[in-house]
């Protein structure tokens, strides 16, 4: 548990990380699951100051004599101690779990960001590179897109030069959606504001649906006998979505609660 939590300190997810960051993350990531290897020595001290143990289970058993009838080659066999069948059968096998995981979900993402990133340069790439990747794009998605996204590409980067943009939002695809909602251009770029928003809205965590089904299940179990399931259900979401709650405004909906609700009594 020890590394887990070394390595959940590496990776702090925000509401406004994009899909490019999230590769990142993860081929770093990867390095420092790597880089672990060699730390088992400290990982050690750790776990003694933990469990307050010294030696190893293993270590403190008697050995066992093997006949070596039984077993052809037993003479050439290797007895690990305590703390190198650890190191080997617990530690490394962990750590390789975590590199084949990891290379796993970080394979889906990369593919995925191969698709969508060329937004985030749509300010500086050549026309020929465009027209090949929104292809690519377009076939990939062709019940949502169509062969339009790229003249839509060429139009929308033109528009973006002949307005005022901060340097560090030229390479921002969500400073790009926000300007087609403002303007409400959204109609004039149908492909392009599609594109934006199925990238800008890929899912980039892989623990929340574990996390709201466990809040789901401890809400419904302590109402479960007084609310209906839609409610429950609803109160499950803001429990999921706390940070987000507490930085809502709630007055107007409470005043308009209060109005519709109070009686008048006649005097």
């Amino acid at each position: 548990m020890m590394y887990y939590k070394d390595l959940i300190k590496q990776v702090k997810l925000t509401l406004t990380i994009n899909l490019c960051d999230v590769v990142l993350l993860y081929k770093s990531l990867l390095n420092c699951v790597n880089e672990l290897r060699d730390r088992f020595d400290d990982y050690e001290v750790k776990g003694k100051i933990i469990s307050k143990c010294e030696n190893y289970e293993k270590d403190d058993q008697r050995k066992r004599n093997i006949s070596k009838r039984l077993y052809k080659y037993t003479e050439n066999g290797v007895i690990l101690d305590g703390k190198e069948a650890m190191k080997i059968n617990t530690f490394f096998v962990i750590i390789d779990k975590l590199v084949l995981e990891l290379s796993e979900r970080s394979k889906a993402y990369t593919e995925l960001d191969s698709l969508f990133n060329f937004f985030s340069d749509l300010l500086f790439i050549c026309q020929e590179i465009l027209k090949e990747r929104t292809k690519r794009l377009v076939e990939k998605y062709s019940n949502d897109l169509d062969d339009e996204l790229y003249e839509k590409c060429l139009h929308f980067k033109q528009f973006l030069n002949e307005i005022e943009i901060k340097e560090s939002d030229k390479k921002s695809p969500g400073m790009f959606l926000k300007i087609l909602r403002e303007k409400k251009f959204f109609a004039t770029f149908p492909n392009l504001d599609t594109a934006l928003k199925m990238y800008l809205t890929i899912i980039l965590s892989n623990a929340t649906g574990e996390r709201s089904f466990s809040i789901l299940k401890r809400i419904k179990n302590y109402l479960s006998n007084s609310i209906s399931d839609i409610k429950v259900s609803s109160l499950a979401s803001f429990s999921a979505n706390s940070e987000l709650l507490e930085s809502m405004n709630f007055d107007d909906l409470i005043n308009t609660f209060t109005a519709t609700k109070s009686r008048k009594r006649q005097i």
